[in-house]
């Protein structure tokens, strides 16, 4: 039964990395077909599709920005990672992570589709510095996960209704 349990926590926690992972770097491109698509059906001038989905701009342009727009979303996937398995760390229980890095990514991604958009809308113009992107969106994942922290203390300082009542 124990060794079920460890094997579907590994299972959930692989799971879950590999949404926060697959959801951090398709967060700015598909942010950005969104808008491009609202553009378009709006009859405003855009780039052609040809732009984004040819082989070398893949490569050379959109593979690499979209890994260091969502840096922070990644960091906090690479923390879930490594805090996944443990039993304790940092005096937080297994358990008690997972708040804290969901709070984090989602607050984060919403504070960063909020700076994707306008980048996206006029990108020739854009007030959005491509290049400080992900230091923009940064303290919306700090308080994410502070929320998520404060969600986790609370939901450990709960005790079960059994371990209230005194025992005779």
């Amino acid at each position: 039964m124990v060794d079920g349990l460890r094997r579907f926590d590994r299972r959930g926690a692989r799971i879950v990395c590999w949404a926060l992972l697959v959801v951090a770097l398709a967060l700015p491109w598909g942010t950005g077909a969104v808008v491009k698509i609202y553009l378009d059906l709006q009859g405003m001038p855009t780039y052609p599709w040809v732009y984004f989905v040819n082989p070398w701009t893949l490569v050379v342009y959109i593979i690499p920005s979209s890994i260091y727009w969502s840096s922070p979303l990644l960091a906090l996937t690479a923390l879930w990672q490594f805090t996944a398995g443990r039993e304790r760390l940092l005096g937080l229980r297994r358990g008690q992570w997972l708040p804290i890095v969901l709070g984090g990514f989602v607050v984060g991604a919403a504070g960063a589709v909020r700076l994707y958009v306008p980048l996206f809308w006029d990108i020739q113009n854009s007030t959005v510095p491509a290049g400080r992107l992900p230091l923009l969106y940064l303290p919306y994942l700090l308080v994410g996960a502070a929320l998520g922290g404060l969600l986790a203390l609370a939901r450990s300082r709960r005790r079960p209704r059994a371990a209230r009542v005194p025992l005779m």
